[in-house]
């Protein structure tokens, strides 16, 4: 017989389990004193989730596929260099934003009525995303980390 489903919650609800008592153990070590751990089997699947059952607990709001967007943060994707390679950025602040601004070498997009702040840039987030993979592909993959880097604006490859 081939099972229908995975027991996902009970493998995450596992892992949790695990960091608890290597936490709990630690604890102990560290202070004499024992923990209990205690785990639900939704809890880790609601962390997974994100924001998305409270986002659809308070507004009714269903969030649709979006790549390796996110609905909260632009930008935050994958972008592809001169060279076919990928680059994953995701600027979770305004300060992390400005930074990349900085190494894009467009303080335009920084002016108070652009895209200085994270409510803008979710608002227009075709044209931030557009803008991000413009500057992305005017370089091969290396250049892209080194600019990045030197700018202590994080990028990974995607």
């Amino acid at each position: 017989m081939t099972p229908v489903s995975t027991s996902l919650a009970d493998y995450i609800s596992g892992l949790y389990g695990a960091l608890g008592a290597l936490i709990a153990y630690t604890a102990r070590t560290r202070f004499g004193l024992g923990q209990v751990i205690d785990i639900a089997l939704y809890e880790g699947i609601f962390r997974m989730l994100d924001e998305l059952a409270p986002a659809y607990a308070r507004s009714g709001y269903v969030r649709e596929h979006m790549g390796a967007d996110t609905v909260n943060v632009v930008p935050h994707s994958h972008y592809l260099t001169q060279d076919g390679k990928g680059v994953a950025l995701a600027r979770f602040t305004d300060k992390m934003f400005a930074r990349l601004v900085q190494v894009m070498r467009r303080p335009d997009l920084l002016v108070p009525e652009r895209f200085a702040t994270m409510a803008q840039r979710v608002a227009a987030r075709a044209e931030v995303n557009g803008i991000v993979a413009d500057w992305v592909c005017t370089s091969a993959a290396g250049g892209n980390h080194a600019a990045l880097s030197r700018g202590r604006s994080p990028g990974r490859p995607a």
